[in-house]
């Protein structure tokens, strides 16, 4: 609970034992709040146990474990005092606690609803020798758990020639195509397929949030740029798309695909 309603109407003053202290050097005989003889005092310990301090005060809009002035005081009034609400919400707090950390880590589960399968053929689009694809996955989380703990991740080997010689490719920064070995697809500025930490965009992205959204939309085109003729390209790629859960860094499903082809321009 964020704020809790209470209202005491200045109409109705707490009920208090001797109204007036005749001959009283503090009060000044009038029985006013504040005073120094002891009838004063234990009356203004009472009207603070009851949240009152005479006039009217409106406390509608109190929030939990607030400490609160009267509405209209004035900061440098010594008719105003600071009252501590000591209201209780310590249960609905660690349940409040609980339910995020459940959220965010809730074991997932996780399917392919569109992935690439077996080999592709690259093909001449525009200038480019490319094959396009998409890698289309859901994922799933007991209520109240998120998905944030289910992502996508995608690794590439393999090679591209020209005329007959290697191509080298930065696949993230410092690190390079193996020809045998999988590492992480991406690009040199750091960008990496499935990073829920990373702003989506149009070849990566988390539906209907970034943080824990339970559809995941991907899309690759592998391939050549600027083909021109009388030249030799060749593509030859392994991929390897998973889905998994972050929360042991375990594969709940893994799907292996390849680009291969050759253009003789």
């Amino acid at each position: 609970m964020g704020q809790l309603a209470m209202r005491q109407s200045g109409d109705v003053q707490p009920q208090m034992a001797g109204k007036a202290h005749a001959g009283c050097t503090k009060c000044g005989g009038q029985g006013k709040h504040g005073g120094g003889c002891p009838q004063c005092d234990m009356e203004e310990a009472a009207a603070l146990q009851t949240g009152w301090r005479g006039g009217k005060s409106d406390l509608s809009q109190v929030r939990l474990h607030a400490t609160v002035r009267p509405h209209g005081a004035d900061d440098g009034s010594q008719a105003w005092r600071y009252a501590a609400l000591s209201l209780d919400s310590s249960s609905e707090t660690q349940q409040t606690a609980e339910e995020a950390q459940a959220a965010d880590y809730c074991s997932p589960t996780g399917r392919f609803t569109s992935i690439p399968s077996g080999t592709l053929a690259p093909t001449i689009i525009g200038s480019d020798f490319k094959a396009p694809f998409d890698m289309n996955a859901m994922f799933d989380a007991a209520i109240p758990c998120t998905c944030a703990l289910g992502v996508y991740r995608q690794e590439v080997r393999g090679y591209y020639k020209f005329d007959g010689r290697n191509l080298p490719l930065e696949l993230l920064p410092g690190t390079w195509i193996h020809p045998t070995n999988f590492q992480e697809d991406g690009t040199p500025s750091g960008f990496a397929y499935g990073h829920r930490e990373q702003a989506a965009n149009g070849n990566s992205l988390y539906k209907p949030d970034q943080a824990g959204g339970c559809e995941f939309h991907g899309h690759d085109e592998p391939g050549l740029n600027g083909v021109t003729p009388g030249h030799t390209y060749e593509v030859h790629l392994d991929f390897r798309g998973s889905l998994k859960d972050l929360s042991n860094n375990s594969s709940l499903v893994t799907q292996n695909w390849s680009v291969v082809g050759t253009h003789n321009s």
